[in-house]
């Protein structure tokens, strides 16, 4: 096949049961298969993410309960004294 390259790929076999299972049920090769995860794994890494919420990255320490953050910050905006005016 011009332009392609054969790849032996180590897999546990229960991962191998089911690329295999999937590329049957979507009709398509295991090799297609993998070459459209591929394919969109690398669009994915290759897209830039907006300069704004990279900006974000790093605000929060890693071991913050961002559910507690969140309902600490709910809880002053709708229930603080002074919106209850």
């Amino acid at each position: 096949m011009a332009g392609h390259e054969q790849l032996t790929v180590d897999l546990p076999i229960p991962r191998i049961a089911f690329a295999k299972e999937l590329a049957t049920r979507k009709h398509i090769s295991v090799s297609d298969l993998f070459d459209r995860l591929l394919e969109n794994v690398q669009r994915v890494s290759e897209h830039r993410i907006d300069p704004v919420v990279q900006s974000w990255v790093g605000i929060l320490p890693k071991d913050t309960d961002i559910d507690a953050v969140r309902m600490d910050y709910l809880t002053k905006k709708y229930l603080s004294d002074e919106n209850n005016d």
